[in-house]
């Protein structure tokens, strides 16, 4: 959560979303060996009638305190998303059981009625604006969660520049002399500290990892230019990117025919050779 709000956050969250979903396994799995079928099916008519209940008092307290700052449409939203019940509450309810405090098959129908809230959770979420379109017609603008200034500047750019050595470098002053809108992924930390202190549009990350090619990547016809300079990694990074832009969008510097043959595989028309490029021009000054 302190990470979350520093430059590193795109990166972290890539590397933490295995240890997310692999919790978020157990934790599920352990709620569900917890439910008791044949409770659950005896108390079925009062679950489904706490279910609605609870969704109201939850939906009607958050509604009244968010509607104190924020217009209808948002306090409608706001409600809407978090009228399920929290998941904290099962863990609350099971040392509850346990101890003798509730009866087990109140802590039961409890247990269940929360799983239940949180499988409709999804489905409100997906379907929010258009519930809250429904019921509230007009009621002024959104107050929607605005995009940081980072994030605003990278889904407006047209070229994205992979890596921030001397080659990056070069292309992005090229594009800010045009005035080409341009973002910049960069994973080596002093290489990124240089790019935030001439002030470029740049974020810290893996763009090996698919998670981080998200943020930035968001149309086929954006213009991706690879400027790695780790042959190792350069295959990784180019076949993570022709699954969000078409392949004749993406630019590849390499240093050898070698380097050259290991992309064949994948299709990508532009293949830059330094090496080759650097014949020519000897050859060109010899003539």
């Amino acid at each position: 959560m302190l990470i979350a709000e520093t430059k590193y956050k795109h990166q972290v969250e890539t590397d933490l979303i295995p240890f997310r979903d692999l919790l978020l396994g157990i934790f599920f799995i352990t709620v569900g060996m917890q439910i008791n079928l044949e409770l659950m099916f005896d108390n079925l008519a009062l679950i489904l009638l706490l279910l609605p209940l609870i969704f109201i008092m939850k939906f009607a307290i958050i509604y009244g305190l968010s509607r104190i700052k924020s217009n209808t449409k948002t306090s409608f939203k706001t409600a809407l998303a978090l009228v399920q019940i929290g998941e904290f509450s099962l863990a609350i309810l099971e040392l509850s059981g346990t101890s003798g405090i509730i009866p087990t098959e109140y802590s039961q129908v409890l247990i269940v009625t929360t799983v239940i809230s949180m499988v409709l959770t999804p489905m409100i979420l997906m379907k929010i604006s258009p519930i809250t379109n429904f019921f509230i017609r007009g009621g002024g603008n959104d107050d929607e969660i605005q995009s940081s200034t980072e994030l605003d500047t990278l889904k407006n750019s047209n070229v994205v520049i992979l890596g921030y050595g001397e080659f990056g470098q070069t292309i992005a002053h090229t594009l800010q002399v045009t005035e080409i809108p341009y973002s910049i992924i960069e994973n080596n930390i002093d290489q990124y500290h240089m790019g935030v202190d001439r002030g470029e549009p740049i974020i810290f990350g893996n763009a090996a990892k698919k998670n981080i090619l998200q943020v930035v990547l968001k149309e086929k016809h954006q213009k991706v230019i690879v400027a790695i300079d780790n042959p190792k990694k350069l295959y990784q990074v180019c076949e993570a990117i022709t699954e969000f832009v078409d392949k004749e969008n993406i630019i590849v510097k390499v240093h050898g025919h070698r380097d050259r043959e290991l992309l064949d595989s994948l299709g990508i028309d532009h293949i830059i050779v330094e090496n080759e490029v650097v014949g020519k021009r000897v050859l060109r000054f010899l003539i």
